[in-house]
């Protein structure tokens, strides 16, 4: 492959996603490059070493949406991160996925192509995994969970 069809290759690649500027450094005429790849969703997977949930279910969640999003090629698109302890362990292993900030809880490798299916592909929250929406979530009566899902559906609405 020629340099001009891998610069083809990279334009189709990076094509509907947004650039990040240059940015200059303050009193002199150099730009910085941007280093970092202009994702369009980030997904954070716990795997706190001190939470039996996390520790046990994470690392397996974090292999299955590396799995997932390699059998898709979406590895432009989507970044998933490993991150230490995020707070409530006890509904763990959570994912939280931005620019959104969706919380879910209880997440196993097999909820995550649904998670990539709906969510990260169709702009569609998995209400069953939502953090807050179930009984034994200590976060049930959030005051900020539910219109957080109302504004995630009503942007990907607008989006679709």
């Amino acid at each position: 492959m020629g340099k001009k069809e891998k610069k083809e290759k990279k334009g189709k690649a990076l094509a509907g996603l947004e650039r990040i500027p240059t940015v200059k450094l303050e009193g002199s005429d150099k730009k910085l490059k941007n280093t970092v790849r202009p994702y369009v969703q980030h997904i954070l997977v716990c795997t706190d070493s001190k939470s039996k949930q996390c520790k046990k279910g994470g690392p397996e969640v974090l292999k299955a949406f590396e799995k997932a999003i390699k059998a898709r090629k979406l590895g432009r698109q989507v970044m998933v991160t490993e991150v230490g302890h995020v707070g409530g362990c006890g509904l763990g292993p959570n994912v939280i996925v931005y620019p959104e900030a969706v919380w879910y809880g209880r997440v196993e490798p097999a909820d995550v192509d649904e998670i990539i299916a709906e969510h990260i592909l169709e702009g569609r929250v998995v209400q069953r995994l939502l953090r807050g929406q179930r009984q034994d979530d200590p976060c049930g009566g959030c005051i900020l969970t539910k219109p957080l899902v109302v504004a995630v559906q009503q942007t990907a609405e607008t989006f679709n």
